[in-house]
């Protein structure tokens, strides 16, 4: 088997796994919406993140919080400005009940990874499923023309 005829399934396989992140990141967002207990969080520090080959530096707030006697944290979204996230601002988190480390900031039905995985979803099984059948297609076309171009 040839490369070119490995990315079709690789694409599948892809897509598969997109879809197989789709479901686990659905799964764990409703056990949190459905289950949420609210607490109050504080903003302990903002870590720099930069891109790779990108020069260009993002903030990510670092919420802590309470639960019973032990703290946990939570890294939110990075973001260019920080003006709104302060170190020392007061922030609500929601945890899943009886699983304090499964938190978010903001009770909402999708997040970024839910949504990218769900997008990805369909161009990979797409990508896969119509380059695998047109690999297929040329090599059925192939041996057609190695035999008219044979010396008789």
């Amino acid at each position: 088997m040839t490369v070119s005829l490995a990315l079709g399934p690789l694409f599948l396989v892809g897509g598969l796994w997109a879809l197989a992140l789709a479901i686990k990141a659905r799964a764990k967002r409703r056990a949190l919406l459905r289950n949420s207990v609210q607490v109050s969080g504080k903003i302990i520090r903002l870590e720099d993140t930069t891109s790779e080959g990108d020069s260009v530096t993002t903030s990510a707030p670092v919420v802590e919080y309470k639960v019973g006697d032990r703290k946990y944290e939570l890294v939110l979204s990075p973001r260019h400005k920080t003006d709104d996230c302060p170190v020392g601002k007061k922030v609500i988190v929601f945890y899943e009940q009886g699983n304090p480390a499964n938190s978010i900031h903001e009770l909402r039905m999708w997040d970024v990874n839910l949504v990218c995985a769900l997008c990805l979803l369909p161009i990979l099984i797409g990508v896969g499923f119509f380059y695998t059948a047109y690999q297929e297609a040329s090599q059925t076309q192939d041996p057609v023309k190695t035999e008219a171009s044979k010396p008789s």
